[in-house]
């Protein structure tokens, strides 16, 4: 099962569910994905997996609720979305800090939660 912690790009972490659904439902489609979600547009979710749509803040409530995260899931998924979408260093070390406050707090992250340094600076370019 992926683990939201162990991410630091939502459509990474979006792309990875997606994968282990239909490895374990091959009925399961971006469509399906898309109609849990609550959205209209059926490639919705594609688009967002492939860098071609941003997300916005009722969206991501929409995709969380969908996937079933608990609160600090939610929390975290929110904040990576922010993390990944800002345009400016600030937004980015504001939303950096925070992720790894959450990761680092929340007792179902791995070892390997930390949003890496090296991530962060690719993001900052």
């Amino acid at each position: 099962m992926v683990n939201i912690f162990d991410y630091s790009d939502f459509r990474l972490y979006l792309a990875d569910y997606y994968t282990e659904k239909k490895a374990g439902t091959p009925s399961f489609s971006y469509q399906k994905f898309t109609e849990k979600c609550g959205f209209k547009n059926k490639s919705f979710l594609h688009q967002i997996i492939h860098t071609k749509k941003q997300i916005s803040k009722s969206s991501i409530y929409a995709i969380s609720k969908a996937l079933g995260h608990t609160k600090s899931e939610a929390l975290f998924f929110d904040t990576l979305v922010s993390f990944n979408q800002a345009r400016t260093l600030d937004e980015k070390n504001h939303f950096f800090n925070q992720l790894n406050i959450l990761c680092t707090s929340n007792k179902k992250s791995s070892a390997n939660c930390e949003v890496a340094k090296e991530h962060f600076e690719y993001y900052s370019i």
